[in-house]
């Protein structure tokens, strides 16, 4: 009886345990008691009986044990048993509450900081790859290029893929004119003026 307390075991099951113990102690007891005095000795016993399975519960449940102990007067360990019951609910209601708030939470992970992916969440993000989540093809452990049909590398960086031709961007522009744009003014080259002709008719006076 000494040795027994709640350990690893629920409250249901700590209390019956207790109370099969109990019995068999009190039976020992209580063979030894005048029929006058049993009376008497069963009403101490009823208030050991409280305070000892108190004492014997786990850490968890600290703060109801000794809210129920400073309590005037102390409840009966009926009453005690179906306050450790709601507070053994409360209990496992908060952990299966705090656990899945551990499932949901981001997984913390590192990036490098590159452009449009640096602090994003990555969870839904699927490699095209190897088609797993949680990264890009760029970061992927398990490169693969669909050009070539070998591992590490993208068909991005492919080393035989042959080169795209850039096209000739045209912009188109608002304006009066249906042009995009006019070329560059050409350098204006000056033409020397002809030099003047002699006009036979005409006579040079000195």
């Amino acid at each position: 009886m000494a040795n027994f307390t709640q350990g690893s075991l629920s409250i249901e099951e700590y209390f019956l345990g207790f109370q099969n113990l109990w019995t068999d102690y009190s039976n020992i007891v209580y063979a030894n008691v005048t029929a006058a005095a049993l009376s008497g000795v069963q009403a101490v016993h009823e208030t050991s009986k409280r305070d000892q399975f108190l004492m014997k519960l786990r850490s968890d449940f600290e703060t109801a044990r000794s809210n129920l102990m400073n309590h005037h007067p102390v409840p009966s360990l009926d009453a005690c048993l179906s306050e450790l019951l709601r507070e053994e609910q409360r209990i496992v209601t908060q952990a299966a509450m705090e656990h899945r708030a551990n499932v949901s939470a981001p997984v913390s992970v590192a990036y490098a900081a590159q452009g449009r992916n640096k602090g994003r969440d990555m969870r839904d993000v699927q490699c095209f790859s190897c088609k797993s989540f949680g990264h890009i093809a760029r970061d992927c452990p398990k490169k693969f290029c669909n050009y070539c049909k070998k591992q590490g590398h993208i068909i991005s960086d492919c080393p035989i893929q042959p080169e795209r031709k850039q096209g000739i961007a045209y912009h188109a522009c608002t304006g009066a004119s249906s042009f995009a744009a006019l070329p560059a003014a050409l350098p204006v080259v000056p033409i020397p003026a002809p030099t003047a002709l002699a006009n036979p008719n005409t006579h040079t006076h000195f």
